[in-house]
């Protein structure tokens, strides 16, 4: 209690401090926390106006589209081509990937309509001369998508499209054109959604009016021009700048609640935090919402290091305003300590001894003490009960009472299993230690006796280890579920949490044959194989099968071994289970996602290459087969140089290997490059070539990929590399 008083006031000074540190820094805490969540509003609003701003371009782009054709509402497809060329769309707006007119037609006239896109031989002939459109009795008008820039096998593909035949962009284009009003929605193209791409239509008429009404709209109306983007390239710069505030982004469109975000990007999944209040952008015609949702904590590691470093200084302040409190209340009391010490110190040994000898009483085990002559010194009430063999004490006795070692010399401590028949007639087995007894200077002082009745233990230690020897081998063979078989390999036990976890009566078991619970998923051939290894009385490992048992399909490992009895007769078998079922679901998994990830390799619009860490060809997908004119398995295991080369679009001399500069410059990424392509046949493309790393989750290379389009008329291309 005394020593409690002399730090009672350190430890309340101490404390104090703590307090008041702790206070400090939950305060500036809580003040770095609301900073940092007003850092992230202002960071999301500064990223809305820039998505804004780009957006605007686009706009702008789909402007000056619209004011060409008010004043020239015949316009050719070579002007439509050199308006969106000179426009600089692949430059001010890389997420552009094409643009286009959509043309309203009766249906009455469809036929001339496609005779005169086909016969019209002044510009981008190849492609029209297959001009078509899907028309259908059923409409009387049609949105046909009549010019598209830039035209290449790709975007040519879709001309002839009949936007009117989805109910949905018919409708929209209707209220657009009644309204004269810019909308947008996904890309459609033959019907089909266009992942990860968005449209916006603009309509177009014959002259600027002053307050139409719908009738005018309606009479004035020549089309709607389109633009095509990709929403990764047009969110790509909104992406980083939100990573780089601690924030994942995504994009809604507002316009329709229930839609599926158009764009999220690839940390949204991994967020757990509340999300910050949206930021909502007007997008022509369209209102677009960003989401945004915090990364980490509001505090960085700069603002968490000066919380440390404040908690640490309150820290050492505390602890140096309490040792002074200390140091001043220790000289009052050291005088008034050293007057008692003398008196506690012998009031402690008299209790330290009494305390001792209750302990030594209060054992249960015999206990006899011996001085170097052998003389018993002391014994408790239970030897005392045990080994004297009149009512006269044992102690002052010099002889042995278990084991003559009792009288020797010992250097080390000894153990004993000993049989004795005590003074109450009862035979006892004995577990006894002999210990020698050293002073403080190590010399032999006398010898201590523990002996320790273990007679019930022993008698119990064969039927213990049996039943651990049964316990082992169940261990090691397996833990979901264990089981038993007669020597008919007939179920006779089962159990574990197995049953209870897939609600499962494990009586269904009893008394049958694994066989006899289905077909298990196995011929008759590997169920007689099985069989045979039962008969022959062998051990078996991982022996899978199917089961369908509370109406699901169940995937069981299974492995036992054979029980003999004492008499080494074969009684059946012991055994244990694992539910694989989903590992096999995993595999099943892992294998469609592989076939979906070819899938899309083989039919995305751009030539796909990878190669190993050498530089030799390992895949090229079907686009990049037909640019290159070479088939996959000729290509396969050929250098890069020997089936792909670029040149310089002005110059025609060959360009540096992106794919080279990604694997031994160290880059993640070579950014996108315009170039000539020269195939195997003699034709050149206008191309633009990005090359990237493949690496594992160790960050070591693999390989690379290299990823090429056609962004231009190859025909027209090989006329002009002609003529120079």
């Amino acid at each position: 209690m005394q020593n409690i008083r002399q730090f009672a006031a350190a430890l309340l000074a101490l404390l104090l401090g703590i307090f008041l540190t702790a206070a400090c820094v939950g305060l500036v805490y809580s003040q770095m926390q609301a900073s940092g969540k007003l850092r992230w509003q202002d960071s999301s609003a500064a990223i809305a106006k820039q998505l804004a701003a780009r957006l605007a371009l686009q706009e702008e782009s789909l402007h000056s589209i619209q004011a060409a054709f008010i004043a020239q509402p015949q316009l050719s497809r070579q002007q439509f081509n050199q308006l969106v060329l000179n426009s600089n769309l692949s430059i001010r707006t890389p997420a552009v990937l094409a643009m286009g007119f959509i043309r309203p037609v009766e249906s009455q006239y469809i036929e001339q309509y496609i005779a005169k896109n086909r016969s019209d031989t002044s510009f981008a002939a190849a492609y029209y001369s297959n001009f078509a459109v899907a028309a259908d009795s059923q409409r009387t008008q049609l949105q046909v998508l009549e010019l598209v820039s830039p035209l290449n096998r790709t975007t040519a593909q879709w001309l002839g499209d009949d936007l009117s035949n989805v109910q949905r962009l018919k409708a929209h284009l209707e209220q657009a054109r009644d309204r004269g009003q810019a909308w947008g929605a996904p890309m459609q193209i033959r019907g089909s959604a266009v992942a990860g791409s968005y449209a916006f239509y603009m309509p177009i008429y014959q002259s600027l009016l002053e307050r139409p009404t719908v009738e005018t709209l309606r009479n004035n109306y020549l089309g709607s021009v389109v633009m095509w983007l990709k929403l990764s390239e047009l969110l790509a710069d909104t992406e980083r700048t939100a990573h780089a505030s601690g924030l994942a982004v995504r994009l809604l469109d507002h316009s329709e609640p229930n839609q599926a975000p158009l764009y999220s990007s690839a940390k949204w999944a991994a967020a757990t935090a509340s999300p910050l209040e949206p930021q909502l952008i007007n997008a022509l015609g369209r209102q677009w919402r960003l989401e945004f949702v915090p990364l980490g904590p509001p505090i960085n590691s700069a603002e968490y290091q000066t919380l440390l470093l404040l908690a640490l200084i309150g820290l050492l302040l505390s602890v140096l305003l309490a040792m002074l409190i200390h140091y001043v209340y220790r000289r009052s009391f050291v005088l008034q300590q050293a007057d008692t010490a003398a008196q506690q110190e012998m009031q402690h040994r008299l209790a330290h001894e009494r305390q001792n000898h209750a302990i030594l009483e209060a054992v249960s085990d015999p206990l006899v003490l011996r001085d170097t002559a052998g003389k018993i010194t002391y014994a408790n009430a239970v030897a005392e009960h045990r080994f004297g063999q009149t009512e006269q004490s044992i102690v002052g006795q010099s002889d042995a009472l278990l084991d003559a070692r009792e009288l020797g010399i010992l250097a080390m401590p000894v153990q004993l299993a000993i049989n004795h028949t005590d003074r109450d007639g009862v035979a006892r087995h004995y577990d006894v230690i002999l210990k020698p007894l050293r002073d403080d200077h190590l010399n032999w002082i006398g010898t201590i006796l523990h002996a320790r009745d273990i007679s019930i233990g022993s008698a119990s230690i064969a039927d213990l280890r049996y039943k651990l020897d049964r316990l082992t081998e169940m261990v090691e063979i397996s833990s979901d579920w264990f089981w038993e078989q007669d020597a008919q390999a007939r179920f006779t036990h089962v159990s574990g949490g197995f049953f209870a976890e897939l609600d499962i009566n494990p009586a269904v078991f009893m008394g049958k044959c694994r066989w006899e619970l289905g077909a298990g998923g196995l011929s008759e051939a590997q169920w007689a194989a099985h069989r045979a290894v039962l008969a022959a009385k062998q051990p078996y490992r991982d022996f899978e099968y199917q089961a369908y048992l509370n109406n699901q399909t169940l995937y069981f490992s299974v492995s036992g071994r054979p029980v003999f009895n004492a008499a080494g007769e074969f009684v059946g078998y012991r055994g244990a289970g694992r539910n694989v079922t989903p590992m096999r679901n995993a595999q099943v998994a892992l294998i469609e996602a592989q076939q979906r990830a070819q899938a899309t390799l083989e039919s995305i619009a751009d030539g796909v290459l990878t190669t190993d860490i050498k530089g030799r060809i390992d895949y090229i997908n079907p686009v990049a087969s037909a640019l290159l004119g070479w088939e996959l398995e000729m290509a396969r295991g050929q250098s890069l140089g020997t089936v792909y080369q670029s040149v310089d679009a002005k110059t025609r001399l060959p360009l540096a290997n992106l794919v080279t500069a990604a694997l031994h410059g160290g880059v993640d990424n070579q950014g996108a490059r315009r170039s000539v392509l020269l195939n195997k046949l003699g034709l050149n493309f206008q191309i633009e070539e990005s090359a990237a790393r493949i690496r594992d989750e160790e960050n070591r290379t693999l390989g690379a990929v290299l990823v090429f389009r056609d962004i231009s008329n190859w025909r027209d291309e090989a006329e002009r590399a002609s003529v120079d």
